[in-house]
């Protein structure tokens, strides 16, 4: 796998990551103003109108900017309020809902969390009401609205009988509305249990690859540097080698050298004995004569 692709992965990791601590940084903000909840979900509902006017329950990074400035948080910079942005804008269509976007960042307030099991109501209902027409029945009775929900399937009937539960629903009196609900809750967990599934695997992934980018990168360096210290191994011994030679030839010309001194050293003193020996017989034979 090139470093490049891994370089990416990482990368996009880093910003996910980046991006989570500016939106904890940017709650620390909202929070530090004090405000209470229905003032803080004020603050979201006026984004969705800000700037343009619509009130159309979307929010652009424009709207989503001037709120927050107007709010007096002024030391998150541009670039951080667009990488928060873009860390919700996960459908990358330049817009969100102003409920999911307080919801992101306060998921503990049962204002939002009511707001949404409605909303979510009414698009089950919706279409729930629209199956209805098309079958033709006029009404779906009770009796087969409980066979409906028997035919659930397991991981969402734990779900069903805690929402019946807190709706004050007995066992036995399951109406139309109280199956629609009921289906939404059921529904909205199994929507945010896939997209959790999804993230969880895309990580996964992500971190299988990059382990084995690293295992092959790390073979070819062990073989780089192998190949390295057998070249200086070969280097080292060549250099040795020359050296030795050199020093042989050395001694060979220094012995040649020895040779030719102690040579010419000795015919010298040859020459010098037999001058000595010829000056003394001449002088012995002149004092006899």
């Amino acid at each position: 796998m090139p470093l490049a692709i891994i370089g990416n992965n990482f990368t996009s990791e880093w910003d996910a990551r980046a991006s989570f601590m500016l939106k904890s940084a940017l709650r620390e903000a909202l929070d530090s103003a004090e405000l209470n909840e229905d003032q803080i979900i004020r603050v979201f509902k006026d984004m969705a109108g800000a700037g343009d006017g619509e009130g159309d329950g979307m929010v652009d990074f424009d709207e989503f900017k001037t709120v927050i400035r107007a709010y007096g948080l002024t030391e998150i910079s541009v670039a951080d309020l667009r990488a928060v942005f873009d860390l919700l804008d996960v459908q990358g269509e330049e817009s969100i809902k102003w409920l999911d976007m307080a919801i992101s960042f306060y998921p503990e307030f049962k204002q939002l969390q009511d707001m949404r099991s409605a909303e979510e109501h009414d698009a089950e209902a919706s279409y729930l009401r629209g199956s209805v027409r098309k079958s033709r029945k006029g009404r779906i009775g009770r009796q087969k609205s409980s066979n409906r929900i028997k035919g659930s399937k397991k991981r969402g009937s734990k779900c069903i009988k805690r929402h019946k539960s807190s709706m004050g629903v007995e066992d036995g009196g399951l109406t139309v509305e109280d199956m629609e609900r009921l289906l939404g809750a059921w529904s909205s967990q199994n929507r945010a249990m896939t997209r959790l599934e999804a993230r969880v695997e895309s990580l996964d992934h992500s971190a299988e690859q990059m382990m084995e980018c690293m295992t092959e990168e790390a073979n070819e360096l062990k073989d780089t540097l192998a190949a390295l210290c057998e070249m200086s191994e070969r280097l080292q011994s060549k250099f040795i080698n020359t050296l030795k030679q050199q020093i042989s030839g050395l001694d060979d010309e220094n012995i040649t050298i020895t040779s030719m001194i102690t040579k010419g050293y000795g015919s010298l003193m040859k020459g010098l004995t037999g001058t000595y020996q010829t000056s003394q017989r001449f002088n012995s034979e002149r004092f006899q004569s």
